[in-house]
């Protein structure tokens, strides 16, 4: 569990600092599959914490 909260946290930090991040752009930066990336990320979404727009490839992830 704390590594889950780990990746999210890094996923929040470069969205903050890029503006917008794609789910490849997060499995580049966490070593991890886009699968798992995007699930990271969309649980970010389920709490609240981040948008989404766009569909498929293109979407990306902004903080709210």
């Amino acid at each position: 569990m704390a590594a889950r909260n780990r990746r999210r946290q890094t996923l929040l930090d470069e969205i903050r600092r890029r503006g917008s991040l794609s789910a490849t752009e997060a499995a580049t930066l966490l070593e991890a599959s886009p699968v798992a990336a995007r699930g990271l990320l969309n649980e970010l979404v389920d709490l609240g914490l981040v948008r989404a727009a766009g569909r498929t490839r293109a979407r990306r992830y902004y903080l709210r």
